[in-house]
């Protein structure tokens, strides 16, 4: 996770439906931004952005206007529930009928055990990053 802070001297080519814009700040020019919420900040709008990696624009993770506090998160709870189930959708059923063909019912048992922990563990870490991209946005000024 890196954040960064970033004051937007000048706003262009915003698409405000796709939430997609460019920007100048301090004589560097960024295009094809997309903010969580599809948010277009104002000029000479000052935000606080975690981003999944340095300057890769495509990862912002969140963000807070430091003059509002208003404050976004690329990732819901619901959101990373969906996600993590949709990781295992396929390997699933597969899981459980090498299970059941292996060992019978136990074993199909126990491979849907391991499905269940497997989505149960995408679902803490998606928690615990959406818990510290939160705290680094508080804690940014």
């Amino acid at each position: 996770m890196h954040i960064e802070r970033v004051r937007f001297d000048r706003v262009f080519d915003a698409q405000p439906r796709g939430g997609a814009f460019s920007f100048d700040s301090a004589g560097k020019t960024v295009y094809g931004v997309a903010l969580p919420g599809r948010r277009i900040p104002r000029e000479g709008a000052t935000l606080a952005l975690v981003l999944a990696q340095a300057g890769n624009w495509q990862s912002v993770l969140g963000w807070r206007d430091l003059g509002t506090q208003e404050t976004a998160l690329a990732d819901s709870v619901l959101g990373i529930v969906v996600a993590s189930l949709d990781s295992l959708w396929y390997l699933t059923p597969l899981l459980v009928a090498g299970g059941f063909l292996l060992a019978g019912p136990a074993g199909a048992l126990a491979c849907l055990v391991l499905a269940a922990a497997g989505v149960s563990w995408l679902v803490a870490r998606g928690l615990r990053r959406r818990r510290r991209v939160r705290a680094a946005l508080a804690a940014a000024i």
